[in-house]
């Protein structure tokens, strides 16, 4: 009720997010509830959605770089790599050489060096 007695006023809101707005199926006014005030109850009734799982990617871990600072590692990477390399074929399309080339990389990073082992710091 306003000031002057006649007017009365709708005051009562729900305020949710612009994409939370469809998950509202009801919303309703009570004005028969006593509360001393010049609002009224105001009830919502919504749909609740269980999240999907998101398919993620897969983290990709970390190659152990710092074994190339010993010489023996650097021959033994430098060797596997050139007899992949040679074993490839060179009258495929430019593409293909360069995904062969990358894979040759990652299976040879991956036999020589191996991965970095990560500290659990939390525990």
């Amino acid at each position: 009720m306003s000031p002057d007695g006649n007017t009365v006023n709708q005051i009562d809101h729900i305020l949710v997010e612009r994409r939370d707005a469809q998950l509202i199926t009801r919303l309703r006014s009570y004005r028969g509830a006593e509360a001393n005030s010049d609002h009224f109850l105001v009830r919502a009734d919504l749909k609740q959605e269980i999240p999907k799982k998101k398919e993620g990617k897969k983290t990709q871990r970390d190659i152990n770089v710092n074994k190339l600072k010993k010489a023996e590692v650097q021959q033994e990477y430098e060797q596997k790599m050139n007899e992949r390399i040679r074993s490839t074929e060179q009258d495929i399309p430019i593409e293909e050489r360069w995904e062969e080339l990358q894979k040759n990389i990652w299976k040879t990073s991956k036999e020589v060096l191996g991965f970095v082992k990560k500290d659990n710091k939390n525990i």
